[in-house]
């Protein structure tokens, strides 16, 4: 189909399309997503569609990703633990998929992670518990509406 260049991908933005599908992107055979170039602000920007499926597993240890914007998909499953792989990323949103999971304490080691919505998936449990503080150091915006968590917030440091 295209030749995108995957090693110099600057920014993709596919938004509010009709898309149902990305066959070629990545290809099938991909064995890693790998966004690394010499260019620090790197942007995934494909909410609004109609994809379908699981989110990728492969995001590379070197994901120089800053935004990945998913919102407004049919994406299901868990979220990909390689995304810790995305130190850079400072914008995640999931938001109004079918993501079936716990909540992902594990994005806490995501140092720069300024923005989180999960709002209207299928998250489930507790986020913590009263003893928990917040360990998201540079987080501003967190969404987490319309899911099925449970038990007490935890504490603000």
């Amino acid at each position: 189909m295209w030749d995108l260049g995957i090693t110099t991908l600057y920014y993709l933005d596919l938004s509010n399309n009709f898309l149902t599908n990305i066959e070629y992107f990545p290809p099938t055979n991909m064995t890693q997503l790998n966004f690394d170039s010499n260019l620090t602000h790197k942007v995934l920007d494909m909410r609004m569609n109609n994809f379908n499926g699981k989110i990728s597993q492969k995001f590379v240890k070197s994901c120089n990703l800053t935004s990945l914007n998913l919102n407004g998909n049919r994406l299901e499953g868990p979220l990909p633990l390689s995304l810790v792989n995305c130190h850079h990323l400072e914008v995640l949103d999931v938001g109004n998929n079918q993501i079936n999971d716990n909540f992902p304490n594990w994005l806490e080691i995501l140092p720069e992670l300024q923005v989180l919505i999960l709002r209207s998936n299928r998250f489930w449990g507790p986020i913590g518990d009263n003893t928990t503080i917040v360990p998201f150091p540079r987080l501003r915006i967190i969404d987490l509406s319309h899911n099925e968590f449970t038990g007490v917030l935890p504490r603000i440091s």
